[in-house]
C-alpha cells in the first residue's frame, strides 16, 4: 500500500500545534487555558465584516472542537499536495452518499467507510488511481507523526461515535455540481466559526521555502465558491445519509376528480407543492451543524377528534431533501411535493400549517386554537376547540404560519385569481415576495 508523508508540511504542522499549547496534559475542562481562541479565529476572520459572522465558539467543548478542526485542516493542506487526494474527496462528495454536498470525515479515514460499498463512489473512482485506503493511511501517518495523544483520541472518537456533533465533522463542497471531479484547484477552509465569509487557503505552487502549496490566504464567500474556485470546508454541517432522506413525489397540476372504484365517499387530499427559498438561512461555514443548505420544514397541526378543549402537538412531516446554496442563490423552485393530509374530513373545519428552517439550537413554540369536531370524555362528537402547540428549534423567525379553513380551501386553491402573485405549476403562490414562497396542491378522489 502506497504511503505518502510530506516531512516539511508535517514538521510545520507539529510546530504550529505545539506553539499554541501551554499544558499538553490538560483536560478538556481547562482547554480554554491552553489554547487562545483568538489565535485561531483571528487567523481566519481578520478583516471579515462583523455582519458576516453569525456565531463564535463559546464553551470549552466548542473551543476544543474548533482547535481540532483547525488541526484537521492543516493535515488536509499536507494531503492536498497530492492532486489525487483532492480528486478523491471531490468524488466522495459528488457521489451523493450524504445530503447537502458533504462527506463525513470518518468515511474518509475509517477502514469501515460506507464509501467502499457505495455504487456512486465506486463508479466515479473505477479505472482511476484514486484509492480510499491510501488516503486514510496518509491521514493517519501525518496525525500520528504529531505525537499528540489528545488529537489521536479526538480522531478515534470521530470514527467510533455516532449522533454527536464531533462525529459529524465533514468536508462540505458547496456548488460541487458546477465543478468536475478532476478539478484539483481547491481552496481549503477551516470551520472555526459560523460565518458567511472567512479566510481560506488558496492552492498555489510548490516553493523552495518549505511552506507548502497552501500558504496563501484569500477571502472565501458564496461569490468565491460559486464562481471562482472549488472550496472544501472542514467543519460541521449536520450531514444526513441520503438513504434516510426522501425523494419528492411527482408534481401534479389541478385537474378533475380522480374516479376511484370501490371508494365509499369523496376524499379530499392536501399536498405540499414546490418551494422557492431566496435567503441563505444557514452559514456557508459552520462548526455547530448549522451550515450549508437550508433545512426547510413543513409542520401540520390537526385537532380532529381530540378531546374538546384539549391540546395536541403539531407534527413535522417526512421532508424532501434540503435546499442547496446554489438553488437558493439562483432562487430556483424546488419540487417539495409530499402528502400533507391524505383525507381532510368534512367535519374537520380547520388545519394549521407552519414552515421554519430547522437548526439544532434555540427552542421556540407557537400555540393556536383550531375549530374542529372533537369528542368528549364519553366519546360523544361535537363541534369544539382544540389547542395546537408547535415546538421547534431555529436560529431564525418562523417563516410562515396560518390556519387553513376547509370550507374555502379547495375552491381558492384552484382559483387563478386567488394569489396576487400568480401561480406556479398551476397552483397559487403562497407567502409570495417573502424569503420562502411555496405552493399547496390538492386532489379529490371520487367514488
Amino acid at each position: 500500500m502506497k504511503k505518502i508523508i510530506i516531512p516539511i508540511a508535517v514538521a510545520a504542522l507539529a510546530t504550529a500545534f505545539y506553539s499554541c499549547k501551554k499544558n499538553p496534559t490538560s483536560s478538556l475542562a481547562t482547554f480554554s487555558d491552553k489554547v487562545e481562541l483568538g489565535d485561531i479565529t483571528g487567523r481566519y476572520l481578520s478583516g471579515v465584516p462583523d455582519n458576516a459572522i453569525r456565531f463564535l465558539p463559546e464553551s470549552d467543548e466548542e473551543k476544543h472542537r474548533v482547535a481540532m478542526i483547525d488541526k484537521i485542516t492543516d493535515i488536509f493542506k499536507a494531503l492536498y499536495e497530492d492532486d489525487n487526494n483532492i480528486k478523491l474527496v471531490n468524488a466522495a462528495v459528488k457521489c451523493g452518499l450524504y445530503s447537502d454536498e458533504t462527506i463525513l470525515l470518518k468515511d474518509l479515514i475509517d477502514g469501515n467507510s460506507l464509501l467502499k460499498s457505495y455504487p456512486g463512489f465506486n463508479a466515479l473512482t473505477e479505472g482511476t488511481s484514486l484509492n480510499l485506503d491510501d488516503f486514510s493511511t496518509q491521514f493517519w501517518d501525518i496525525a500520528h507523526n504529531l505525537g499528540e495523544p489528545e488529537f489521536i483520541e479526538f480522531l478515534n472518537e470521530i470514527v467510533t461515535q455516532t449522533n454527536t456533533i464531533n462525529s459529524q465533522i465533514s468536508v462540505y463542497f458547496p456548488y460541487s455540481v458546477d465543478y468536475a471531479v478532476t478539478n484539483a484547484d481547491v481552496t481549503l477552509v477551516a470551520g472555526v466559526a459560523d460565518t458567511d465569509e472567512i479566510l481560506g487557503f488558496q492552492k498555489g505552487v510548490q516553493s523552495d521555502n518549505g511552506g507548502g502549496i497552501y500558504g496563501t490566504m484569500i477571502t472565501v464567500n458564496d461569490d468565491y465558491a460559486a464562481t471562482t474556485k472549488p472550496v472544501h470546508i472542514i467543519g460541521v454541517n449536520g450531514t444526513v445519509l441520503r438513504a434516510n432522506t426522501v425523494s419528492p413525489l411527482a408534481d401534479f397540476w389541478p385537474g378533475g376528480d380522480i374516479l376511484t372504484p370501490g371508494l365509499s365517499r369523496e376524499v379530499k387530499q392536501v399536498y405540499t407543492g414546490d418551494v422557492r427559498c431566496k435567503r441563505q438561512y444557514d452559514a456557508l461555514v459552520s462548526f455547530t451543524g448549522n451550515g450549508g443548505g437550508s433545512e426547510i420544514r413543513f409542520v401540520k397541526g390537526d385537532g380532529y377528534l381530540a378531546t374538546d378543549g384539549g391540546h395536541v402537538n403539531a407534527s413535522g412531516m417526512v421532508q424532501p431533501n434540503d435546499i442547496s446554496r446554489k438553488d437558493i442563490r439562483q432562487q430556483n423552485w424546488i419540487n417539495w411535493t409530499r402528502e400533507f393530509d391524505p383525507d381532510w374530513e368534512a367535519d374537520n373545519f380547520q388545519m394549521f400549517v407552519g414552515i421554519y428552517e430547522e437548526d439544532n439550537r434555540n427552542d421556540g413554540s407557537v400555540a393556536v386554537s383550531l375549530s374542529t369536531t372533537t369528542k368528549s370524555d364519553n366519546g360523544q362528537k361535537k363541534t369544539g376547540e382544540v389547542g395546537i402547540k408547535w415546538n421547534y428549534k431555529t436560529d431564525d423567525a418562523v417563516i410562515f404560519q396560518d390556519i387553513l379553513n376547509r370550507d374555502v380551501f379547495f375552491v381558492l386553491n384552484r382559483s387563478s385569481t386567488f394569489s396576487i402573485c400568480g401561480n406556479h405549476e398551476g397552483w397559487p403562490k403562497r407567502n409570495c415576495n417573502a424569503d420562502v414562497e411555496f405552493t399547496l396542491a390538492d386532489r379529490t378522489l371520487a367514488p
